[in-house]
C-alpha cells in the first residue's frame, strides 16, 4: 500500500510550511500510525538541522525538544493507493502570481 500524507509542520514561529511525505508498506497502515509518522519525521528532522540533538537521547527527549521549540506537524490529508505514487513538488499558485 503508498500513502501520500499532506500537512504542515512549523516551528520557532507562528509560520507553517506546506509539506508531503510518501509512505510505503507492505501491510495497510492506520490513519494514526500515518499520523505520527509524518509527525515524527519532522521532529527528527528539526533536531536534524538545528544540530540539537545529544548523543543517548530518546524520542521523548526529541519530541520534547521539538515542542520545546513551538514545534509542531499537522496531517490535513491523507491519500491510499495501491499504485506507487511518483515524486512531485506541492506549489502555491496563487503566491507565485501575485495572488488575486
Amino acid at each position: 500500500m503508498n500513502y501520500l500524507v499532506v500537512g504542515q509542520h512549523r516551528y520557532n514561529s507562528a509560520d507553517s510550511w506546506r509539506e508531503h511525505l510518501i509512505f510505503s508498506s507492505d501491510k495497510e497502515l492506520t490513519d494514526e500510525e500515518l499520523e505520527r509518522k509524518f509527525y515524527m519525521h519532522w521532529v527528527y528532522k528539526f533536531s536534524e538541522e538545528c544540530d540539537g540533538a545529544e548523543d543517548g537521547w530518546t524520542e521523548d527527549d526529541y519530541i520534547e525538544f521539538f515542542e520545546e521549540n513551538d514545534g509542531d506537524a499537522i496531517v490535513d490529508y491523507i491519500l491510499k493507493t495501491e499504485e506507487p505514487i511518483p515524486s512531485f513538488e506541492i506549489t502555491d499558485s496563487l503566491a507565485s502570481s501575485g495572488g488575486g
